[in-house]
């Protein structure tokens, strides 16, 4: 698994336009049934999410096996949520 060199100044902003309201797409990211049905969803991944907890502090971990059968596995920590407007996570 690849390792993060990045410094605490580093910083990702992804910004997108969606056919749904801002209360949608958050929940699409904080809520774990939700989160399962479009993650990683790859034609021969097999995801498997270990944890969930969508709180600041919590974390979200979850397993993808590729088609070749290499799994990599997705660690986040949630920093800050501020519903419906802001998502902070590692």
């Amino acid at each position: 698994m690849a390792r993060s060199t990045a410094s605490p100044e580093t910083k990702l902003e992804i910004r997108r336009m969606f056919a749904a309201t801002r209360e949608k797409v958050f929940e699409a990211w904080t809520q774990r049934e939700k989160l399962e049905k479009w993650m990683c969803r790859f034609p021969g991944n097999e995801t498997r999410y270990i944890a969930f907890d969508g709180r600041p502090g919590g974390a979200n971990i979850m397993e993808v096996t590729s088609q070749d059968g290499t799994t990599y596995e997705q660690r986040v920590t949630f920093r800050e949520i501020r519903p419906p407007e802001k998502l902070v996570f590692t």
